[in-house]
């Protein structure tokens, strides 16, 4: 059985944008989806404009259903999978109105009762169309509406899914709005996972670091996958006003690749096409708006088109479901990142940022990482051989003792210590000694010590890290601070001016790493970063080679991402670079396996265990491998 995978787009029309049902022209529609089809796409999201399709009762407008109906033939006639957004008020930097509910209360019982009559009908008239591929709940909701509280929200979400589904079970239902984990609590995936089938990311993400940006969305993909939900990037894409095209076609192709390796349904691109009716709102306000397209306002396709098409030959050459590898590591979310504790107003968002950083660092090592939530039970913690804990501020007291109980058993944990000076009287533990091996030095009542440029030293081996390997970092955010500590029984292994800065101590049959600086923190905000020069993934490289974790397939260089899946047979690897260099570096594989196939890159060599390969700026290179 082929693998399935929606490779996808969000759908307007080419000649009459958000207009197209009111100014409805068939033929350039089905002009647009033959384009569709020709470039590889098999599915596109479309939109039910509200103001279009109900009346003020909520019903479902007879033109609407008529236009709908041939929409989905002519979807069909060119085996387009169709996932019609129900609820569509937002829409590109404007919210129209909708019928009924034109003081956009949204989640007030009347509005809720509009809501779900309009989407009855729409599912119930439409369940019979085969390529219907599932029914998203609406676009961008907390954009008409902002929920004043979590209950809030998930009553609304609750309410309208159970009609869907009460309706047309068997079909998945999204919510429409960007699940992920950079987002409020009320879109965090932990907190919508009951009511949806599926997580549905919409991510427009800017960095000043071009590596951590493109790892930034295999993160968000990663942590939405973990809880167990199937993961479907539902926006994603750049204009081609702001940004250069060929920019945008490396883009689409790094995150499509990784979408695919790391198990995702699918991925929506916005948009299909550049609109030519510049006069048309919201375009008047929202240039940018214009150019997001695969395709240009005139027809013609931009180099993503090619990348697209590409990509959909690929997957015409993966012959079976990909069966994803046991991840070895996880990074630990505390549960006030998705939950309200009294009296508790962390900054979850440097949180988020260092996730971010911490996903880039342990892939740049080749690290087998997920995700794992600070109130999993004991149980499921022991098919992870490595716990980070990433620059937050503190965990539950009881998780500290889970922690080391499951260290004892052979595991391997590592905290990146911070500090804010707006909040002084935090501790992120209240067993030192007992977990780390070492105690505070600071003075009573002292806000911290202040972090600007550090070198960090190693004064041990710890492969690839030798004695007297140095790192560098500066911290540009002034309220991050860090605490003296020293050494129980826990060994110095780095120094910063000859004083301790990072301990190893052996617990049972474990290891802990603890690092008095937020590493992960002060490089999320750095203003400029040297990956290759400092090399700071190699504080990850030791930590994998610490938790005797040993990935099949390794490339330890800091700008690629390698991932592999199982096939019925061999193995699928990705190597995707995520910068904006040529890259010359080498895979490390099984010495008696053989390469059936290569896409997209070039392998210079292949001697014993070791591949040499050649990845263009922004791309991938797949292989096919037998073990």
């Amino acid at each position: 059985m082929k693998h399935e995978f929606f490779l996808g787009a969000n759908y307007w029309s080419r000649v009459n944008n958000i207009q197209m049902w009111n100014r409805w022209d068939e033929k350039s529609i089905e002009d647009d989806l033959k384009k569709a089809r020709e470039i590889g796409l098999n599915s596109l999201r479309i939109f039910l404009l509200a103001t279009d399709f109900s009346d003020e009762r909520g019903n479902l407008k007879r033109e609407g259903e008529i236009k709908l109906r041939k929409f989905l033939e002519i979807a069909k006639k060119y085996e387009i999978v169709v996932f019609p957004s129900l609820i569509v008020g937002h829409m590109s930097g404007k919210n129209w109105p909708l019928p009924w509910d034109l003081n956009n209360r949204v989640y007030t019982p009347t509005a809720i009762n509009g809501a779900a009559r309009f989407i009855s009908q729409v599912v119930s008239r439409f369940k019979k169309y085969e390529n219907i591929g599932g029914w998203i709940l609406s676009n961008e909701i907390t954009h008409v509406n902002k929920p004043t509280n979590l209950e809030e929200f998930t009553s609304w979400l609750r309410e309208l899914y159970l009609v869907i589904k009460s309706i047309d079970p068997n079909r998945p239902v999204s919510i429409g709005d960007s699940v992920s984990y950079n987002k409020p609590i009320y879109l965090k995936p932990e907190n919508v996972r009951e009511y949806v089938d599926y997580l549905s990311p919409h991510i427009y993400l800017y960095d000043i670091d071009p590596i951590r940006h493109t790892f930034s969305y295999a993160s968000i993909i990663e942590y939405d996958r973990s809880i167990g939900k199937e993961v479907l990037l539902e926006e994603v894409g750049y204009p081609t006003s702001l940004y250069d095209e060929e920019s945008h076609a490396g883009f689409i192709e790094v995150i499509l690749s990784a979408a695919l390796m790391l198990g995702a349904k699918g991925v929506f691109i916005w948009c299909f096409s550049d609109f030519q009716r510049e006069e048309d709102e919201p375009y008047l306000w929202e240039p940018h708006e214009l150019s997001f397209g695969i395709f240009r306002s005139d027809g013609s396709k931009k180099p993503v088109a090619d990348v697209i098409l590409k990509f959909s030959k690929l997957l015409t050459e993966i012959d079976s479901d990909l069966k994803l590898i046991e991840r070895g590591a996880a990074v630990l979310v505390p549960e006030h990142f998705y939950k309200r504790f009294p009296f508790h107003n962390m900054p979850v968002e440097d949180e988020a940022r260092s996730f971010m950083e911490t996903f880039t660092q342990a892939k740049g090592a080749s690290l087998p990482i997920t995700f794992v939530r600070e109130e999993e039970e004991y149980a499921n913690l022991k098919r992870y051989k490595l716990i980070i804990v990433p620059s937050i501020s503190r965990l539950k007291t009881v998780t500290w003792r889970k922690l080391l109980k499951w260290v004892k058993q052979g595991g391997t944990l590592y905290y990146s210590y911070s500090r804010y000076a707006t909040w002084p009287h935090m501790s992120a533990s209240h067993i030192w000694e007992d977990v780390f091996g070492v105690k505070t030095s600071l003075k009573a009542g002292m806000i911290g010590e202040p972090i600007e440029s550090i070198e960090i030293k190693f004064s041990k081996n710890l492969y690839p890290l030798k004695a007297g390997d140095k790192i560098t970092y500066i911290n540009y955010k002034e309220d991050v601070l860090t605490s003296p500590f020293v050494p129980l029984d826990a060994e110095i292994i780095a120094t910063c001016n000859k004083r301790p800065a990072i301990f190893l101590a052996k617990r049972g049959k474990g290891h802990v790493v603890f690092s008095r600086y937020p590493l992960e923190l002060i490089l999320a905000r750095s203003k400029t970063l040297k990956r290759i020069r400092e090399g700071y993934h190699r504080i990850y490289s030791a930590l994998l080679q610490l938790s005797g974790i040993r990935p099949l397939f390794v490339c330890q260089d800091p700008r690629v991402e390698t991932e592999y899946v199982k096939l019925s047979e061999d193995y699928l690897v990705a190597l995707i670079n995520h910068s904006y260099d040529e890259v010359l570096t080498t895979l490390r594989c099984p010495k008696e396996g053989e390469i059936k196939w290569i896409k997209w890159g070039k392998v210079l060599g292949k001697d014993g265990e070791e591949i040499r390969i050649s990845l263009r700026p922004k791309s991938s290179m797949f292989i096919r491998f037998t073990v």
